[in-house]
């Protein structure tokens, strides 16, 4: 994360502020938090194909393939939407 790289490590209250004055928009503390939490890292990676994409990298595991389990029902949704 970029905070990480700053000396010293901005609070908080100091990111909510900068962000308020650099975007004129007031945003919370859970938001700051969210917003750092790891789960947002692939964002900060640099010369990665994911850090210009919106989506989050996936498992290999998450584009497993599966059979249905109601074929007739799962065949008429996807005819129906």
């Amino acid at each position: 994360h970029w905070t990480l790289s700053q000396q010293p490590r901005p609070r908080q209250k100091a990111i909510i502020a900068w962000f308020e004055a650099e975007f004129g928009k007031n945003i919370s503390q859970s938001t700051v938090s969210e917003s750092l939490n790891n789960h947002f890292k692939y964002l900060d990676a640099k010369n990665n194909s994911a850090a210009t994409s919106s989506v989050p990298p996936t498992s290999t595991k998450a584009l497993r393939l599966r059979s249905a389990n109601w074929p007739i029902l799962e065949g008429i949704l996807y005819k129906w939407q």
